[in-house]
């Protein structure tokens, strides 16, 4: 088999075309240069192989399952004709990569796919449509820790329990806890993380929690 997924276009050179890149090419031998390497799928020549649809989601499927931004390169065709073997694909991309969500149409990002996206990596976070923020991504997902997303995390959502959670994990994410959650154990925790996170505690608790700290509760 000719090594496809390896040829490259030289710096300065006109970039070469789907058909120039491959030459003659099978169904399997493009199957085995995107399962080699997924980022192939962008070179495939499918006006050439003249595939069916569900050989061409074989194939996309491959290409993600091998790297998951090769989500950016499925051909339309196959996005609009079958939005369920889409749908498969998209999934397994964010499998593999939570960021790639950035690049699932709205239409796909089902709670779903923004579950294992986020579970995956939880930069994936920031491409959650608002009104798939379900409680099962912001209790059981690990972004919810960072204080710099806590602050994301809709106000019906952040418990006592979740709050906690985060101090203890960054004390920083007191800044981000609604005030009537700002209790004595909460704020003791969150500064016993960080100690700068004592900006943050009311002024009614701060003495309280100074000698806490001081007699080391």
């Amino acid at each position: 088999m000719t090594d496809h997924y390896a040829t490259l276009t030289p710096v300065g050179e006109t970039p070469m075309s789907n058909d120039d890149l491959f030459g003659e090419i099978t169904e399997q031998e493009a199957l085995a240069a995107v399962k080699a390497n997924g980022k192939v799928l962008k070179h495939v020549p499918w006006g050439q192989l003249k595939l069916t649809v569900p050989a061409m989601a074989e194939v996309c499927l491959a290409a993600v399952k091998q790297d998951g931004w090769a989500l950016r390169y499925v051909p339309k065709k196959l996005r609009t004709a079958s939005p369920t073997e889409f749908g498969a694909i998209c999934l397994e991309a964010v499998r593999q990569d939570g960021r790639t969500l950035q690049y699932v149409p709205e239409n796909h990002k089902t709670a779903e796919v923004c579950l294992e996206a986020v579970k995956n990596d939880d930069e994936a976070f920031e491409y959650v449509p608002e009104n798939l923020k379900t409680k099962e991504i912001c209790l059981d997902t690990a972004w919810l820790y960072s204080y710099y997303d806590l602050d994301d995390v809709p106000y019906y959502y952040k418990t006592a329990e979740l709050c906690l959670e985060a101090v203890e994990q960054n004390g920083m994410a007191l800044k981000h806890v609604p005030l009537d959650l700002r209790t004595m154990e909460l704020c003791l925790e969150a500064v016993k993380s960080d100690g700068l996170a004592l900006a943050y505690v009311p002024k009614a608790l701060r003495k309280e929690v100074r000698a806490a700290l001081k007699s080391g509760e």
